[in-house]
């Protein structure tokens, strides 16, 4: 089941209050007598960023799992890929990116925390420095990720989806089915192809770090990183699996307007 929006809220809460308190009581212990801080200065500072940075990923992660922007489908557009034209939805970065820039950061602020315990005598430097590395582990891979350009591509012979992790490809006629599909991070649309869907092709994307492939023919999309209602993505998707004959719309405006304008039946 996709986690329920009262956790997501309770994780925004926490974090942003742990991250305010640890900034709290850092900053206090800076405004006060130098004799009695247990810390250096510069070791106060880094922990005063460590708490605004921990606070700000809260708010992060309301704006990654909770904010819901308007879905005007202003992004799909009618372009030319591998040669033929083909209507495409791409995949919205800005959650992404905004997770890779507080891990990023928190790394950085944990791992100068580490370097200015080391340089004071700390023997307890080595836990900021393991936290750090835990936190901008998979920074360097989510940048490539990124950059890969993920997005929906929809063509009079088929469906192509470049998530995050990889590529896939199925032809119309090797749809088995579209559905709607609440996995344990979110809800994603999924399209299902047939058990020996010859046309089924799947690829991963360059990266650092090794990531599952479906073993099986299917393509998730989830909705929330795509500019457009669920419920009009799925009715115009089964419009074109059940009418070949609309399908040719696809290479033209009049697939782009089916997705984004209310009107077209």
């Amino acid at each position: 089941m996709a986690v329920g929006r009262g956790f997501l809220w309770f994780v925004v809460l926490v974090n942003a209050l742990l991250g305010l308190s640890l900034t709290g009581v850092a900053l206090a212990m800076l405004l006060g007598p130098a004799a009695q801080r247990p810390w250096s200065t510069t070791t106060t500072v880094l922990v005063i960023a460590v708490g605004l940075v921990w606070a700000a990923g809260g708010l992060a992660y309301h704006r990654m799992f909770l904010h819901r922007p308007p879905q005007l489908g202003r992004s799909v557009t009618l372009t030319t890929v591998d040669g033929d034209p083909a209507t495409v939805v791409p995949w919205q970065r800005e959650r992404r990116v905004l997770a890779l820039l507080i891990s990023g950061v928190t790394a950085v602020g944990l791992i100068g925390l580490a370097i200015a315990w080391s340089a004071s005598g700390n023997a307890g430097w080595w836990i900021p420095l393991v936290l750090g590395l835990l936190a901008g582990f998979a920074v360097p891979d989510g940048v490539i990720g990124v950059r890969w350009g993920a997005r929906l591509v929809l063509t009079p012979e088929g469906v192509t989806v470049r998530g995050w992790d990889g590529e896939g490809h199925l032809a119309w006629a090797d749809l088995a089915g579209v559905e709607v599909v609440p996995t344990t991070q979110e809800v994603v649309l999924r399209f299902t192809g047939r058990p020996d869907a010859p046309s089924w092709q799947a690829r991963r994307r360059p990266r650092l770090l090794v990531a599952r492939m479906p073993r099986r023919p299917y393509l998730d999309v989830p909705f929330r990183v795509i500019d457009v209602p669920a419920d009009r993505l799925l009715d115009a998707l089964l419009v074109w699996g059940r009418h070949p004959d609309l399908r040719a719309e696809l290479a033209t405006d009049a697939g782009r307007r089916r997705l984004v304008d209310p009107s077209v039946a």
